[in-house]
C-alpha cells in the first residue's frame, strides 16, 4: 500500500520535533497536529496544504529542510514550507506606535503571500498559538493577543475562514480586555435560552410559512461569538432603536433560497411577521463586499427585547460565503484546481484589504494596492512603494532627509546599486553620510517615484 503524502510528513515532524517541548508544555510535534486537526475542521482537505502543516516548522531546525522534504515527501509541499517560513520570518514591528496603522501590515501579509494555501497554514497555526497564549508572560501574551486581534483575524475574515475567525477574534480578545469579554459573555449565556427556545418554535413555523407561499428554502440558526457580538454592540450605541440602545442581535438565522428574486420576497415575508430595524439593513447583493461576498442582512425584533439578525442569500451565494475564497484552491480539485493555479497562482496579492475595510462603512482611505511593493527598514518598519521603486526611492519614502544623506544601500544583507528595484520582502538597510546635504542632479534618472524626483529637485534648488 502506497503511503499518502501526509503520513510522510507526519513521520518526519515526529523525527524532529517530537521532543521539543512548547511553554504550555506540550511537544512541539503535538501543536502541529493540532495546526493539521484546525486545518480539517476548516474543511481543508487538501493533503500538500496539510502535509506542509505537519512540516512548517522544520526550517526552524533543520537548514537543508526544503531539500529534504521535496526528497522524503514531495517538492511541492517543500515549496509551500519554504514559502511559509519566508513569509512567518517577515519581523513588521512597532517601532513608532503614532504610525502604526495595523491595515497596512495586514496588506503587507497578504500582498507578501506566494501562495493563499500558506496563509491558511498561518492562520491556523496562530489559532493554536492563541489558544495556549495563557502560558506565556503578560507582556508576551498581551503582544500575541494584539497581532492576533489586529493583524491574523483580519486576514481570516477577509479570506472567509469562519471557524478561525471566530477563534482568533474571541481568544484575543478575552486576553486583551477580559473584563469587557466576561460581560459580553454573561449576556450571551443570559439571552442564549431564551434564543434558543425561540429559535425551536419558529424555525419550523417560518419555514412551514414559506413553503405555503411556494418558496423554498433551507433555514438554520447560531448564537453569535463573543467578540462579534462586542463589536455589534457598539454599532448600535452608534444606532439607537426608538431612543433606546439595544442589547444586539446576540442570534443569527440563515435562510438559503433558490433566486435572488425569493431572497427579497422572503424579507417581505418576514417584514409581515416581525419588526424590522431599517437602520441595520445590509444588502450585500446590491453592493458585494470586496471579496464577492452576497447576501441580505436584515435585523428584526422576534419579541419583546429579543433582536435576531437574518442573512438571507441564494444557494449560489451561500457556497461562496461558506467556502469563501478558499473554494478557489482547497475546493477544486483536478484539471480545475491546477488550471486556477496556472492561470494566476499569486492572486491573493489582488485582494485589497483597505478596500475591504472600506466597503465596512469606515473612513479609511482607498489606495491601488496591486501597483504597491512591500518592503522593510531593518527594524521590522513597513515602506509601503510603488512597483518601479529603486533603493533611493526607498531612502526618500523612510524620509528626506535619509534620501539626501543617501551613501550606498544594502538588500537582504548585501550591497546593491542605489537604483536597484525593490522586491517584495526585501529587507532595504540605507547607508548615509552625515556630510551630505544636497542630492546629485544624476539621482534623478535612478528613481522611479513622484516622491523621490520631486524631493531631490527641491534639494538642488537649496
Amino acid at each position: 500500500m502506497t503511503t499518502s503524502i501526509v503520513d510522510q510528513a507526519r513521520e518526519l515532524a515526529k523525527k524532529h520535533h517530537s521532543t521539543e517541548v512548547r511553554t504550555s508544555g506540550e511537544t512541539l510535534y503535538q501543536h502541529l497536529e493540532q495546526v493539521y486537526h484546525k486545518l480539517l475542521a476548516a474543511g481543508i482537505q487538501d493533503q500538500k496544504v496539510l502535509a506542509s502543516a505537519l512540516l512548517h516548522h522544520l526550517p526552524n531546525i533543520l537548514p537543508q529542510a526544503t531539500a529534504t522534504i521535496a526528497q522524503e515527501v514531495d517538492p511541492e509541499v517543500a515549496r509551500l514550507v519554504a514559502l511559509y517560513h519566508n513569509l512567518a520570518t517577515k519581523v513588521i514591528k512597532r517601532e513608532s506606535p503614532k504610525h502604526y496603522n495595523h491595515k497596512y501590515v495586514v496588506q503587507t501579509y497578504m500582498s507578501l503571500a506566494e501562495d493563499m494555501r500558506v496563509l491558511a497554514i498561518i492562520l491556523a497555526n496562530q489559532c493554536h498559538n492563541i489558544e495556549t497564549a495563557y502560558t506565556l508572560p503578560h507582556d508576551q501574551r498581551r503582544a500575541v493577543a494584539e497581532e492576533t486581534l489586529f493583524i491574523y483575524a483580519p486576514i481570516a475574515k477577509m479570506l472567509t475562514i469562519g471557524s478561525f475567525t471566530r477563534t482568533l477574534e474571541d481568544e484575543a480578545f478575552k486576553i486583551i480586555n477580559p473584563a469587557q469579554y466576561s460581560q459580553v459573555k454573561a449576556l450571551i449565556d443570559t439571552v442564549a435560552p431564551r434564543l434558543n427556545s425561540f429559535f425551536a418554535q419558529a424555525i419550523p413555523v417560518v419555514k412551514e410559512f414559506l413553503v405555503d407561499k411556494g418558496i423554498e428554502t433551507e433555514l438554520s440558526y447560531r448564537i453569535k461569538a463573543v467578540y462579534s457580538t462586542y463589536k455589534k454592540l457598539g454599532k448600535y450605541k452608534a444606532h439607537p432603536v426608538g431612543g433606546k440602545t439595544i442589547h444586539g442581535d446576540i442570534g443569527a438565522m440563515r435562510i438559503v433560497t433558490q433566486s435572488v428574486e425569493a431572497v427579497y420576497l422572503v424579507e417581505d415575508i418576514l417584514k409581515s411577521l416581525w419588526t424590522d430595524i431599517p437602520t441595520l439593513r445590509d444588502d450585500y447583493i446590491q453592493k458585494p463586499r470586496v471579496s464577492g461576498y452576497q447576501s441580505l442582512h436584515n435585523t428584526f425584533e422576534v419579541e419583546p427585547g429579543l433582536y435576531v439578525e437574518v442573512q438571507i442569500r441564494t444557494q449560489a451565494m451561500h457556497q461562496e460565503a461558506e467556502y469563501g475564497l478558499c473554494s478557489h484552491l482547497f475546493y477544486k480539485v483536478g484539471d480545475t484546481f491546477k488550471k486556477e493555479l496556472a492561470t494566476n497562482p499569486h492572486w491573493v496579492k489582488d485582494l485589497n484589504y483597505f478596500e475591504a475595510y472600506h466597503s465596512a462603512k469606515t473612513d479609511a482611505p482607498l489606495t491601488n494596492f496591486a501597483g504597491t511593493v512591500y518592503a522593510f527598514t531593518p527594524k521590522g518598519d513597513i515602506v509601503a512603494l510603488p512597483r518601479n521603486a529603486t533603493a533611493l526611492d526607498f531612502a526618500y519614502y523612510v524620509h528626506s532627509d535619509v534620501g539626501t544623506m543617501c551613501a550606498g544601500a544594502k538588500i537582504n544583507g548585501a550591497m546593491a546599486k542605489i537604483d536597484t528595484l525593490v522586491q517584495d520582502g526585501d529587507v532595504v538597510e540605507i547607508l548615509v553620510d552625515k556630510n551630505k546635504h544636497q542630492p546629485s542632479k544624476d539621482w534623478l534618472q535612478l528613481v522611479g517615484t513622484k516622491k523621490a524626483r520631486w524631493e531631490i529637485l527641491k534639494g538642488l534648488r537649496v
